[in-house]
């Protein structure tokens, strides 16, 4: 089942940048975020990501909820 994705990033030092599940709570405390897209999982969100953000990580809360 496909989900949307967000990017965000997480203000602090340093910056984290980051991809969110819609409805993540990280997401919110990040000022919301530019939508990526829909995909299929949290790994071709990020894949997709990182081409314009090559820093960017998964959130853990999202990672952790997908489990």
């Amino acid at each position: 089942m496909s989900g949307k994705y967000y990017y965000a990033v997480r203000c602090g030092r340093p910056a984290i940048e980051e991809v969110h599940c819609a409805g993540c709570g990280e997401l919110a405390q990040a000022g919301g975020g530019r939508f990526l897209g829909t995909f299929y999982s949290l790994r071709h969100a990020l894949q997709s990501a990182r081409l314009r953000h090559p820093d960017c990580v998964i959130c853990l809360r999202c990672a952790s909820l997908q489990r």
